[in-house]
């Protein structure tokens, strides 16, 4: 006799992870969730719901986890599903879209674990060795599962390396192309601040690459995002030492935002930040001072700035701006003759306009 509906792997490994110690309606939680994830691509309510996926309301989810007492029933309240939604959500274990009607849900690294080649000691034989006769795969089906199996199994080989087993001169897919990068970007932050990472001498390549496979086919980020992201964490001393793995890309923190669109969030204010003001900007501010600004005063300041820029990184914004603009009001007695003058003498030697 057959067993109906299929059936989910639970690896062993997950009694070491942060939910085997999370509080149990938070453990239950996930496990319906990786339970009653679809195994194969599929509609529902007229949604696309893929491998991985499920779609679920608050209400569904309290029912589904009900129990009994007796005859009596007994469920959780909402805010203990709410809670422990957020719990994977902040712990990089599922991501939601709210749609009508409920939330589609997504079981991150679902194809790793959920895969039987990826287990050690597993094999086609030994998956046949544990089922009936009635489950045993027809051998035609069955050769076709060794050939495949066998390619998927170089590439497990290649993903369960160590990063630091990784040189540049590899052929790497697109994801662990990405995920190296970063892993060497990382390992350098940390050397600037004398300090080392068990995290990335052990780092295992699977667990550095799906998190980015993640961003890119699931969370639809792209190739520019990531090179942004890169970029920011490669400058901004503050995050320098405290990121150390692309599994935290797709965790959250107290606001619920991944930690991953934060970095472009910063990243484009630090960019917004370090953008000198255009002339139409700055050229109000001018014309305080000077009642007949002219064109030529305008395009000549906006070159004094440039320079400032190229000199000591310094933005002439808001009050660093109009402090300039006073001083050169002050030393050119707010005279446009005199006030071009000193510009062109600053620019020509390269010095800030005189203090105060």
């Amino acid at each position: 006799m057959t067993i109906s509906k299929g059936f989910a792997c639970r690896p062993r490994c997950i009694a070491e992870s942060k939910i085997a110690i999370a509080p149990p309606p938070y453990r239950e939680l996930w496990d319906l969730l990786t339970r009653e994830a679809n195994y194969k691509d599929a509609k529902y309510r007229g949604y696309e719901i893929l491998r991985g996926q499920l779609f679920r309301s608050y209400d569904q989810l309290v029912e589904n986890l009900k129990w009994f007492v007796g005859n009596r029933k007994m469920t959780y309240e909402p805010h203990d599903i709410k809670n422990g939604m957020r719990y994977l959500r902040k712990n990089g274990m599922i991501t939601t879209v709210k749609k009508p009607g409920g939330v589609l849900i997504t079981i991150c690294n679902y194809d790793y674990y959920q895969t039987l080649q990826n287990y050690e000691n597993t094999s086609v034989k030994s998956i046949e060795n544990t089922s009936s006769e009635a489950m045993k795969t027809p051998v035609k089906h069955q050769e076709n599962t060794i050939y495949n199996n066998k390619k998927k199994n170089v590439n497990n080989k290649e993903k369960n390396k160590y990063m630091s087993e990784l040189k540049d001169s590899d052929v790497l897919d697109e994801h662990l192309k990405i995920a190296y990068e970063f892993w060497k970007l990382f390992k350098k932050n940390l050397q600037e601040f004398d300090r080392t990472e068990r995290t990335l001498e052990n780092a295992i390549c699977v667990n550095w690459s799906e998190p980015i496979r993640c961003l890119i086919e699931i969370d639809k980020k792209t190739k520019d995002d990531i090179k942004k992201v890169y970029q920011f964490l490669a400058s901004n001393e503050f995050w320098k030492d405290k990121i150390y793995s692309t599994s935290k890309f797709r965790k959250r923190n107290e606001q619920e935002i991944m930690y991953f669109d934060l970095f472009l969030i910063q990243y484009s204010k630090a960019l917004k930040d370090n953008t000198l003001p255009s002339e139409e900007q700055f050229k109000p501010v001018l014309e305080k001072s000077f009642t007949n600004t002219t064109d030529h005063l305008v395009r000549l300041f906006n070159s004094y700035q440039i320079m400032i820029y190229d000199t000591s990184s310094k933005i002439l914004k808001g009050n660093n701006l109009e402090y300039e603009i006073n001083k050169l009001a002050k030393y050119s007695g707010s005279n446009l003759m005199a006030a071009v003058n000193i510009l062109n003498n600053s620019i020509k030697r390269k010095i800030e306009i005189g203090p105060m």
